[in-house]
């Protein structure tokens, strides 16, 4: 078995294309380009040949018999799928025509025409955590995991404070999420299960977070064109708390679809309100307020230590809430 890197590079070719892959079949993948010699203007000759890495099973994290029905997928996915219409170009290829399992061992054949998206980096590539990558449950969370690293500027190998990610067109944010045409087409739905599902996950067990809004200035009717995002990586707790709680502080003067989208994403990760009392919170614009004014004290620690937070919000809510 090859050995395994700790922190993946993946090409950019490869990062934004179009993927259809699975959780389990991304974690596969994942254990392929961990063990990829990539770098800047790789040997031509490697690229003549199909290559094979092997890694146990349980490096996948889950069920023998998930593993195996991913193993079936993978070798029938399009992997590398672009669309440049500009220059009226098109591309995509099944990058693993091989994928056996024998007495524990995952064996992935890559074939040599894809060998060059995922070992040549001198076109960009995108830098991230093995181990975050692999404890993500969602795909979501998995390719916006990847799509948000991408933009983290590094000098010297750490990473900067702040990063942002502006304007991105909604439409193809779905598609390099792998969002199926026809799936989650609302606002609330695509925000729900793609956005403050991946938000989640990746505050949760990656070494960054992040904050979205949709762009109030590109708005028609009730559709937003765009999406922005703004990254944190977390190489210091405290000095990104710090940052955090600055941040925080400019919701207090923020238009309504910035408190209201701060109030979604706090309420969604920070408390354990039940769908009713989210609706109530959520419906009355003096709740909103309440409720981002006491969470900022919260999170700031003004009232001391709280245990339970979602307790302590309720009561300073009660005038809102079962009405």
């Amino acid at each position: 078995m090859t050995n395994k890197k700790d922190i993946i590079r993946q090409a950019n070719v490869f990062t934004y294309s179009h993927q259809q892959f699975t959780a389990i079949e991304k974690r596969v993948v994942y254990n392929v380009l961990c063990r990829m010699d990539s770098g800047i203007n790789v040997q031509p000759e490697l690229f003549s040949k199909n290559m094979k890495f092997s890694f146990n099973w349980k490096d996948l994290n889950c069920d023998f018999k998930s593993i195996v029905g991913a193993l079936d997928k993978l070798q029938t996915r399009r992997v590398v799928n672009f669309v440049d219409y500009e220059n009226q170009t098109r591309g995509g290829i099944v990058a693993f025509p091989g994928a056996t399992i024998k007495n524990g061992i995952v064996t992935i054949t890559l074939f040599e025409d894809a060998i060059p998206f995922f070992l040549e980096l001198k076109s960009g590539y995108t830098q991230f955590q093995l181990k975050a990558a692999l404890s993500l449950d969602s795909k979501y969370s998995q390719r916006m995991y990847e799509l948000l690293c991408s933009k983290i500027w590094r000098e010297g190998g750490k990473a900067n404070n702040m990063n942002h990610w502006r304007g991105v067109e909604i439409s193809t944010l779905r598609d390099l999420l792998g969002v199926e045409v026809g799936k989650l087409e609302q606002k609330t739905q695509f925000e729900t299960r793609v956005l403050l599902t991946a938000q989640n996950e990746i505050r949760q067990k990656s070494d960054i977070d992040f904050e979205y809004k949709f762009d109030e200035d590109t708005k028609a009717g009730k559709e937003y064109k765009t999406i922005s995002f703004t990254i944190y990586p977390r190489q210091n707790g405290a000095e990104w708390h710090e940052l955090k709680m600055e941040i925080n502080q400019d919701v207090k003067t923020a238009d309504n679809n910035t408190k209201f989208s701060s109030a979604v994403q706090m309420l969604a990760s920070e408390y354990q309100f039940t769908r009713i009392e989210q609706d109530e919170i959520l419906t009355n614009s003096k709740a909103i307020d309440k409720f981002l004014e006491t969470a900022l004290n919260v999170n700031n620690n003004v009232y001391g230590d709280i245990r339970n937070k979602t307790a302590y919000m309720r009561t300073a809510l009660k005038e809102f809430l079962n009405k």
